[in-house]
């Protein structure tokens, strides 16, 4: 319900049911971040609701998304061991962006940056004995990056005999810290110490405390403290259709996106080296986005047809 009427804009429901949760439920916040995501901590102290998940290796019960997220075109070659019961090989889908380690660095937030990104060659974080260059095919990678949060640790990968359909990471559906950064975002709008929760958050990461935000500059760090916190967890999308940019009214996905959007320049005009040697998909994603259009999908003509008038297509289409 809070995470519901924070969607929905009802901001004194969404911040009675977060204080709800945080106050009343039985959940407190991992004391390090990467154990969210720890093989052998399912359902941890912080978890609200996670999909469920078993390396039982006659079933194929496993998670896909250490697969889906997984480094493609890793070899046996790349790891100390020389052992190909180390590699997993996923699938190479959904990297993190330039754009996304640059937020995390503007903040100096080495320790989600790290838990949500590993770079190609450098040590994958909580796992730097068995995996101290972490490397990939960067002919199938776009951006030189893969997803931290779904990795598969080694000592996991060596106990497994099948691999593909019995990884055994839980995935976090909803967890505690999306209670403290939804009161924060409601308690903007009808009052409330928003900063006293998003340095709840920060203080996990060990980043000091920001002070003195008012206005503007405290709805945009909220924006900016759940786009860091929640990366890869499924909102980011639904996150830019819903928030208003508090200097033009506008859905901040307006601001990103089509042929002048920030999100679509960064990309025409990065320097990062991954991300523009591998041309193979294109760099200016977006920039098509209109919102007098595109902020809705079109209504299926079948619809359409059988509400016999009622319906009418939106805009555009």
């Amino acid at each position: 319900m809070a995470r519901v009427s924070l969607f929905q804009e009802k901001w004194a429901e969404a911040k009675q049911y977060s204080n709800k949760v945080i106050s009343e439920g039985p959940y407190a916040l991992e004391g390090d971040f990467l154990n969210i995501w720890n093989v052998n901590n399912h359902n941890g102290v912080e978890s609200i609701l996670e999909a469920q998940s078993s390396s039982v290796q006659d079933k194929s019960l496993g998670s896909m998304l250490p697969t889906l997220s997984g480094a493609r075109g890793e070899d046996k070659k790349y790891f100390p061991s020389n052992d190909a019961a180390d590699v997993l090989d996923g699938w190479g889908w959904c990297m993190p962006t330039s754009d996304l380690e640059n937020a995390y660095l503007s903040e100096n937030d080495v320790v989600r940056r790290r838990s949500t990104i590993t770079k190609w060659g450098e040590a994958a974080y909580g796992d730097e004995v068995l995996n101290p260059t972490h490397k990939f095919s960067l002919n199938d990678n776009k951006s030189g990056r893969i997803c931290r949060k779904y990795y598969i640790p080694i000592a996991t990968r060596r106990a497994l005999d099948k691999k593909d359909g019995h990884l055994p990471l839980n995935i976090p559906l909803i967890r505690l810290a999306e209670m403290y950064l939804t009161r924060a975002e409601a308690s903007y709008h009808v009052g409330g110490d928003a900063l006293a929760d998003i340095n709840i958050i920060r203080a996990r990461v060990k980043l000091d405390p920001k002070t003195g935000l008012a206005g503007p500059t405290l709805l945009k760090q909220i924006y900016k403290e759940r786009r860091l916190e929640l990366a890869f967890e499924g909102l980011r999308l639904y996150d830019i259709r819903r928030e208003k940019d508090p200097n033009t009214g506008k859905p901040v996905i307006e601001g990103l996106m089509g042929p002048n959007g920030t999100f679509v320049q960064y990309n025409l005009n990065s320097t990062d080296p991954y991300e523009t040697t591998n041309l193979r998909e294109s760099q200016d994603k977006g920039i098509n986005f209109n919102p007098a259009k595109n902020l809705l999908w079109p209504i299926p003509q079948l619809e359409i047809d059988l509400s016999g008038g009622l319906i009418t297509q939106n805009p555009g289409y």
